[in-house]
């Protein structure tokens, strides 16, 4: 969950852990009641942890029901579901079962901030500030585009400012290149929303080249898989011809009186 960690969550008899709880679970009942209409037992938050200055969670539904529903009907449910907190929505799992969405990261330098140490706390305040600004105004350039989901700023950096970044989109409509150039054309509108962005800093990290096969581990491959084959050949050729045999005479030891006739 987008929310600064306070040491009080770890308490279940604080007020922040009620309050935080009802939040959670209010909205999310909604969709398993739709699901389970007669059945609900009770919901349980088992903890809130600290996940690097946000919030994660682990919530338990209970019912009384012989029916499996299946668990993705009730992550769609869930993500279709209007909340109170804004979650980063790829984090999501229903019985193991993980929200599926396609991520581009961006490492975006804004031009015109200058980094302080309040930055990179994202429980801050001017974490939330900046990273507010920068998602609110890179969800306006992809309003309309098919399969959009959301945008995170997960991190932000020295130099002047680099704001990690991640743009979500449902799996399959859209590709890197796609949403790098939807930004390209947007660093204007960006400009006026406040952030200077330099446009080098657009495209996205490139994946890692797969390293060649070295030829000499070919070569070894090679040889090796003759030897295989040639081998018992050599074997059989050997027992058939006695070779083994004179092997041996050829190089035992004998007493020097000892003469062969």
């Amino acid at each position: 969950m987008i929310m600064d960690f306070k040491e009080t969550l770890r308490d279940e008899k604080s007020q922040d852990f009620k309050d935080l709880s009802d939040k959670v679970t209010r909205d999310v009942g909604r969709v398993y009641r739709a699901q389970y209409p007669a059945n609900f037992v009770r919901v349980v938050v088992r903890r809130f942890s600290n996940s690097d200055d946000w919030i994660q969670t682990k919530v338990e539904y209970q019912f009384s029901t012989p029916i499996i529903v299946n668990p993705s009907k009730i992550i769609d449910g869930i993500l279709a579901s209007t909340s109170p907190v804004r979650y980063v929505r790829y984090t999501l799992k229903v019985n193991e079962n993980q929200a599926q969405f396609d991520m581009v990261l961006f490492s975006l330098r804004i031009l015109n901030k200058d980094f302080s140490n309040g930055l990179s706390n994202r429980g801050s305040t001017e974490f939330k500030e900046l990273s507010t600004q920068v998602t609110t105004s890179i969800k306006k350039l992809f309003g309309n585009e098919k399969g959009f989901s959301e945008v995170y700023v997960t991190k932000l950096t020295k130099g002047s400012v680099v704001a990690s970044t991640e743009v979500t989109f449902s799996p399959g409509p859209t590709s890197p290149s796609r949403v790098s150039q939807i930004l390209l054309n947007g660093v204007p509108s960006l400009e006026t929303e406040g952030l200077k962005i330099d446009s080098t800093s657009i495209n996205p990290p490139a994946p890692p080249t797969p390293r060649p096969f070295p030829g000499f581990a070919v070569a070894i491959i090679v040889l090796c898989g003759l030897a295989i084959l040639i081998i018992p050949i050599l074997i059989i050729v050997a027992l058939k011809t006695g070779l083994f045999r004179k092997l041996a005479q050829a190089f035992s030891l004998r007493s020097p009186d000892y003469y062969d006739f």
